[in-house]
């Protein structure tokens, strides 16, 4: 299963192609519902706040809480959160879609390969999608630490969060196309040649998983801390600790799915040139490469309750007195939170 070979059998391309058609059709339905769902939560956003979230007190101050600042700037946070995961899953559905029409294109041709313009232009499509992706959850990892350590969300902040992440992703693919970076392989595709492929491609990649990593540790760190401190030990304390630990390990782990069979690969091919493919490897990599929105799906949509709070219908309004307002933004944030 792991043998490696020079090159792919005619069956192993047959395969490879029709992974990479699979998951790139689950990522076109899986990005394609997330906008959808997610632009509909947002625009019954305040509908929602007003007929189906409660209205939490403190006992000792006023019954109007629109005031409070920490509920403002956990909603904004929100707010901008969304439009990042809708920004994540657009640049999903254009990887997406480019790698099934390359493979169709593949397929239809008479013998198996596109003109080296073709190729070129789908490799730079890709090249500027796949890495915006990489920028994406990072800067989604970098909402998420402000809303937990209460850090405040700068004035233009998503309009630089844009440029970073489509702009970079850009002059990447601009800078390779002048340097004649793009090389077309023996299966027909293009590629981009070494070291440059490791600098504007593994790098970025290896950078933001880092990142995430980072981030996610950090957020575990600070809700341990708060929830021994003001919660105390007990057996829902528990209870939101493993509910908040397996929500974020979900973004980790996805993130891990999709890429670290690219990661392998590049890995063989740097200490192991005369391997050439390993046919297993390159199956998982082709498969769960285009198919990142699919699972981002999963993730971002299915496991917050987005669709539910997209299409549920309306409550009634309900009251509920607490002791400490720091206890409700724990409990929000574990248990009804979006993200």
């Amino acid at each position: 299963m792991f043998k490696c070979t020079t090159n792919l059998t005619e069956t192993d391309h047959h395969v490879v192609l029709g992974l990479n058609l699979a998951g790139s059709l689950l990522s076109v339905l899986g990005s394609t519902l997330t906008i959808v769902f997610f632009f509909m939560s947002m625009n019954r956003s305040s509908s929602v706040d007003a007929h189906k979230s409660p209205t939490y007190q403190r006992k000792s101050t006023s019954n109007n809480n629109n005031n409070n600042p920490n509920s403002s700037r956990r909603n904004t946070i929100r707010w901008y959160v969304h439009r990042c995961i809708v920004c994540l899953s657009f640049a999903d559905l254009i990887t997406s879609v480019t790698v099934a029409v390359s493979v169709l294109l593949l397929v239809a041709s008479s013998n198996m390969e596109y003109s080296k313009n073709t190729c070129v232009v789908i490799r730079m499509i890709l090249q500027t999608s796949f890495v915006s992706t990489f920028f994406w959850t990072g800067i989604i990892a970098v909402y998420l630490v402000q809303e937990v350590y209460g850090i405040r969300v700068r004035r233009f902040q998503f309009i630089f969060c844009n440029i970073i992440s489509w702009g970079i992703p850009l002059l990447f693919t601009l800078y390779l196309l002048f340097k004649h970076d793009y090389v077309k392989t023996a299966q027909g595709w293009c590629t981009v040649k070494n070291p440059a492929h490791f600098e504007f491609w593994y790098l970025p990649l290896t950078a933001l998983f880092a990142w995430n990593l980072v981030a996610y540790i950090a957020i575990i760190i600070k809700f341990r801390s708060v929830f021994i401190n003001i919660i105390g030990a007990s057996g829902r304390t528990q209870q939101l600790q493993t509910k908040m630990y397996k929500r974020l390990s979900l973004y980790v782990l996805t993130f891990l799915l999709c890429w670290v069979w690219d990661m392998i690969d590049a890995i063989l091919v740097q200490f192991f040139p005369t391997c050439g493919y390993v046919p297993f490897i390159e199956y998982m990599q082709v498969f769960f490469t285009p198919s990142q929105g699919f699972f981002n799906f999963l993730v971002y949509t299915i496991t917050n309750g987005i669709v539910y709070k997209a299409t549920a219908p309306s409550v009634k309004k309900s009251t509920v007195v607490v002791d400490d307002e720091q206890k409700y933004l724990l409990y929000d944030r574990v248990i009804q939170s979006d993200i």
